[in-house]
């Protein structure tokens, strides 16, 4: 009885063995059959893609193929009226999660994505692209090349890489005889009073505001960073860069934030409010949005006026008389910034100290 349980036992790990080795060895086919595509002059149209990484998002969605992404690292707000599958990154990432959306391709941040998942990935025969964060502008341009590649998008990067060139030139004009690379912008992003957000280096702010001739006042700190108090205090950028979403989504006044308040931007009315579509995400008019700050700082030295309290209509107590609640309407409650063009000054430029 013993001999036969034995024997049994061998012939059970020799067929585990046997069934490991042909996973083993089909994995290794659909691998090496995926590398083989990857390096393809002709990729295949991709039309399910899982993406791990919001700046990646950021540039799918302006390549215009949002609808191609079927799950995502975490919520991204571009994306979150869809409510995508989740599938984690880093340390939660599991390939066997992403294999579940069953996706044509997985396109990824390298640091999000390790080498052993991305091999699991591949194992199963989808293609896992995984890019590094760029840390310079032919890094990024390298990488949304790449990207419009996998995506079948080369159109619409050459068109953009042209605008790039074309833009950078105009700023190099700019520069040629000013001082630059000295002003430190630093970017502020908010859902509201209680979210506010600036960005690092890895991020595309960042590679815009490096393009635009200045430094990114955050260049110390890696990726978004929630904004506190003593991080402005110890900054203390010579400009502050927001779109108008985030206004608004400050109410309208952003020097009630104490963190913004304390700035000494705010405090020279050092303050830009751009349209959203120029500033979110490296998008198609990002050479242009560069050369405007550029040419914003350098050469017209214009900024945005941030409105007083006295410019706000507040929202009305429930005693006052019905008359004056119906001046606080909420289509009134924010009011436009108005640009200021300030007298022109040769040393406007260079007397600016900065913080530190």
């Amino acid at each position: 009885m013993k001999k036969k349980y034995f024997f049994f036992c061998l012939l059970l790990i020799g067929l585990l063995a046997c069934q490991t080795e042909t996973q083993t060895k089909q994995g290794n086919d659909l691998r090496a059959k995926v590398l083989a595509e990857k390096k393809s002059a002709n990729l295949p149209a991709y039309k399910r893609v899982v993406v791990v990484g919001d700046e990646l998002i950021e540039m799918i969605c302006t390549l215009g193929d949002s609808l191609k992404i079927v799950a995502v690292g975490k919520v991204h707000y571009k994306l979150a009226h869809r409510n995508l599958p989740l599938v984690g990154y880093k340390s939660t990432l599991k390939a066997d999660i992403v294999k579940e959306q069953k996706p044509d391709a997985v396109v990824g941040e390298l640091d999000l994505i390790d080498d052993k998942t991305a091999e699991a990935i591949e194992d199963a025969g989808i293609p896992c692209y995984r890019f590094a964060k760029p840390e310079k502008l032919a890094d990024f341009t390298a990488q949304f090349k790449e990207l419009g590649r996998v995506l079948k998008q080369e159109k619409k990067t050459a068109k953009w890489q042209d605008s790039l060139e074309y833009h950078i030139t105009r700023i190099e004009k700019i520069c040629k005889n000013k001082r630059k690379d000295t002003l430190r912008v630093m970017y502020v992003q908010a859902r509201n009073m209680g979210a506010v957000l600036t960005a690092g280096t890895g991020t595309l702010v960042d590679v815009m505001l490096r393009l635009a001739g200045v430094r990114n006042a955050m260049e110390q700190f890696d990726g978004l960073q929630p904004l506190k108090i003593d991080m402005m205090k110890a900054i203390n950028p010579d400009y502050v860069l927001m779109t108008k979403r985030t206004f608004q989504a400050l109410q309208g006044a952003p020097q009630d934030l104490p963190a913004f308040a304390v700035s000494q931007a705010y405090g020279m009315g050092r303050v830009w409010i751009m349209e959203d579509a120029d500033i979110q995400g490296f998008n198609l008019r990002a050479g242009k949005t560069s050369y405007v700050l550029c040419k914003k700082i350098y050469q017209d030295n214009t900024y945005t006026a941030l409105p007083t309290q006295n410019y706000i209509l507040q929202e009305p107590a429930k005693n006052f008389p019905q008359e004056y609640q119906e001046q606080g309407t909420k289509e009134s409650k924010v009011s436009t910034p108005t640009p200021v063009t300030p007298e022109k000054n040769n040393s406007d430029i260079d007397e600016l100290k900065g913080g530190g």
